[in-house]
């Protein structure tokens, strides 16, 4: 089952759409009141994050089914360009994006590098954190079943494992794991780019 694909701006149109496609699929697919609650709250976190957005942006939205379970489901691509980005950098007295706060503002910061970013590798090595959940091995581009075949990923999933690994050194990063919504909801997130383009796949196994 898919739902209806739901356009999606910076300006808001569309994130009031985004709820009404989540009980619909919930109804539809029979979840009860505490698989509904949880797929509705992944979504208003998707809301939320998607509100933080720098830039001008448009994304396509939509929840489906597979045989291994739902995934909540963007697209997006933006006009944010390089010397906007810098300018917004600049004004933090660490000369990099200190509003990236929790697991949400992570993933935010991921993907505004990514619409911005030619290669999003090269400017990634002032945030060590955001590298611990990328891949830079993209996926076999043959797969025609994966979504995200040929991208570049970041998960998180990877980056909660290794913070997990090293825990003693990313204390913080642990503790914020321990308290996101996100984090404790979704099976993984994940952050597919490619061309300046960005696929993001929220996924849960109910």
């Amino acid at each position: 089952m898919q739902t209806d694909r739901i356009h999606i701006n910076n300006r808001g149109e569309g994130l009031s759409d985004v709820l009404v496609q989540a009980d619909k699929y919930a109804g539809y697919t029979g979840f009860d009141k505490k698989q509904a609650m949880r797929l509705r709250l992944m979504c208003e976190e998707t809301i939320g994050m998607l509100k933080e957005l720098a830039g001008e942006f448009e994304a396509l939205f939509w929840i489906e089914d597979g045989k291994s379970g739902t995934s909540i489901r963007l697209e997006l691509k933006t006009e944010m360009d390089k010397e906007k980005r810098s300018r917004l950098i600049s004004l933090s007295t660490k000369k990099r994006n200190e509003l990236a706060k929790g697991v949400m503002g992570k993933i935010r910061d991921v993907i505004e590098l990514a619409l911005m970013e030619d290669d999003l590798s090269d400017n990634l090595t002032d945030y060590d954190i955001l590298m611990m959940g990328m891949n830079n091995a993209a996926l076999d581009p043959s797969s025609a079943s994966n979504p995200m075949a040929g991208y570049q990923i970041w998960s998180l999933m990877e980056y909660r494992d290794l913070v997990k690994e090293k825990k003693e050194s990313y204390e913080a990063e642990w503790d914020e794991l321990e308290k996101s919504i996100i984090a404790n909801l979704a099976d993984d997130v994940r952050v597919g780019i490619r061309d300046r383009k960005v696929d993001l796949e929220l996924f849960k196994k109910f």
